[in-house]
């Protein structure tokens, strides 16, 4: 398990280790507590010594997985970045680890600021899952058909027919993601 990527690789395991405590947990909670269950499981958790352990467990695996989760963003961004400060005349091997670490500790940073602008994130969740759960459901696969499929256009009432579905969702996928963005907003307003 010396490789970064690939089926075993340290950050397939790393996710799926965290995937496994975290449905561990959802699960075991949802058991525990029923319909009670609070928007975070730590919420529902007594102030007891078995309390503040399973807190402190899942507080590591909360830090163990956003380093996990944090290095594909790194990994596809760093490159261009790095690209530019190659392409920079008289830039040190110095200055360019002090620009990745600037620029790991921003992501960090930035996410930090979301998550306190934030405090309920619940109140996200519906926000994030409308648009993009409409966005992968209905118009991406049907944008990626017409863009795919349209310069090999004939006049066959079969492609008709798929090039009209394609628009019909696309449309209707970006009503309800404006609609649900709307709604969501003024929810999130109140």
């Amino acid at each position: 398990m010396t490789s970064i990527s690939g089926p075993f690789g340290v950050l397939s395991v790393g996710v799926g280790m965290v995937v496994v405590i975290y449905s561990l947990a959802g699960f075991f909670g949802f058991l525990a507590y029923g319909n009670d269950v609070q928007d975070s499981i730590t919420l529902n958790l007594p102030n007891d010594h078995l309390g503040i352990f399973v807190k402190a467990v899942l507080l590591f695996v909360v830090y163990s997985g956003f380093l996990i989760q944090i290095f594909p963003i790194v990994a596809m961004i760093w490159p261009a970045i790095k690209k530019k400060l190659r392409n920079s005349c008289g830039v040190s091997t110095t200055t360019k680890r002090i620009v990745h670490f600037a620029f790991r500790y921003s992501i960090v940073v930035v996410v930090f600021l979301l998550s306190y602008a934030i405090p309920r994130l619940s109140d996200m969740v519906p926000l994030v899952g409308v648009t993009a759960g409409m966005l992968l459901a209905l118009v991406f696969p049907s944008l990626f058909h017409l863009l795919i499929f349209l310069p090999q256009f004939e006049c066959r009432i079969g492609f008709i027919l798929d090039i009209f579905l394609d628009i019909f969702c696309i449309v209707i996928g970006m009503f309800f993601v404006i609609y649900g963005f709307i709604t969501n907003v003024q929810h999130l307003m109140h």
